[in-house]
């Protein structure tokens, strides 16, 4: 079954965040407008709601304001950031520490720590 024959609810609950955070995002729309777009999507939110939730998920993933151009674990946050918005059942990572800095405290971990409560996590690595 292709992805745009899946109900709505079905793709909401499978999340992925992918590798490489500069092909997932699209880099003509804001970090807010990427953001809400699932929050628009599957929960219908808009305005005030939307802008509300997208600043909570900004603080969860630890960006805060201010931002102008993203790195590549900025882009990344913004990424788990979407997906956690999706608010989805099962989780699939690929390989997100690939563009962590190295040296940054925070890391992908956190979006486990943000999904608290409303997931189970499988860990499969490859060599």
């Amino acid at each position: 079954m292709r992805a745009a024959d899946r109900p709505k609810e079905d793709l909401r609950q499978l999340q992925m965040i992918y590798q490489m955070a500069d092909v997932a995002m699209n880099p003509r729309q804001t970090v807010g407008t990427i953001i809400g777009r699932p929050l628009e999507f599957y929960f219908g939110m808009r305005g005030r709601e939307r802008d509300k939730r997208v600043a909570e998920l900004l603080d969860e993933i630890e960006m805060g304001k201010g931002f102008v151009e993203l790195s590549g674990g900025q882009k990344q946050r913004v990424c788990i950031a979407r997906l956690l918005a999706a608010k989805p059942k099962l989780i699939i990572c690929d390989e997100v520490l690939g563009t962590r800095p190295a040296g940054r405290q925070w890391h992908p971990e956190a979006a486990a720590r943000a999904a608290e409560g409303r997931k189970r996590r499988l860990s499969v690595h490859h060599p």
